[in-house]
């Protein structure tokens, strides 16, 4: 009997404990899960410790009673986009000279005619025929359109060209002393009949504007309707 008690006294005491190691894999819950029921079996509760998730302020939610995951591969919650305030962005040359956005008419004006160069070789003095100031102080058109077509008339009735282009009709403008339309090519397009429209005037007729041919609408106006009644050599520009 007093060598038992010295036996366990000095440790002499048989026994038998069981080392085991496991793997697992799984989300965060199936680890705490896991955990704590180890920590049942073992003689001494293992406590398992989750640090707190923190708030976009730093702070722990301490309203919330569930315990909060703790951020990995599957629970990472991306970053917020930042925000960034539209009065506070600074506007790209805000203010700066030619950014405000002009009225009609206050840009910078541009040059309709620029290329279009008169035809040198055009005889508005022919011999034994009116000469084209005679005949356009005759007709005394009024507006842009009407004195393209007198021009135009000239051109194809007294030289007897087949076609002619806004040179040819800068050329007559300038024989007559008037001003030229801002807009020639365009004036001309305007004086041409619109396909399904009431637009046009339909007394040119071309597909490239420097080909441009007096329709027979164009020969009747400059014919029988000019000079309008009671109108004279204004010279006027509409």
């Amino acid at each position: 009997m007093a060598r038992g008690n010295i036996d366990r006294e000095q440790g002499t005491e048989k026994g038998k404990i069981r080392v085991f190691f496991a793997e697992v894999e799984g989300n965060n819950q199936t680890l705490q899960d896991v955990l704590r029921t180890v920590s049942q079996i073992l003689p001494r509760a293992v406590e398992v410790k989750m640090p707190p998730k923190l708030v976009q302020n730093g702070t722990a939610n301490a309203a919330s009673s569930a315990r909060p995951a703790e951020p990995d591969l599957f629970n990472q919650e991306s970053a917020a986009p930042e925000i960034i305030d539209a009065e506070e962005v600074e506007q790209p040359n805000a203010g700066a000279a030619g950014t405000t956005r002009k009225k009609r008419g206050e840009g910078t004006k541009t040059e309709r005619n620029a290329g279009i160069s008169p035809v040198a070789d055009l005889n508005f003095v022919p011999r034994d025929k009116p000469a084209l100031k005679a005949f356009f102080a005759e007709k005394a058109p009024a507006t842009d359109m009407e004195q393209v077509l007198v021009v135009g008339y000239y051109l194809k009735q007294t030289l007897k060209l087949a076609t002619f282009g806004p040179g040819h009709i800068i050329a007559g403008f300038k024989h007559v002393n008037k001003p030229i339309p801002v807009d020639l090519k365009q004036t001309m397009r305007n004086m041409k009949p619109m396909v399904g429209s009431k637009q046009g005037k339909g007394w040119l007729n071309f597909t490239d504007v420097e080909s441009a041919r007096l329709t027979t609408e164009g020969d009747n106006v400059v014919e029988h309707e000019l000079p309008r009644k009671g109108s004279g050599d204004t010279g006027g520009s509409k």
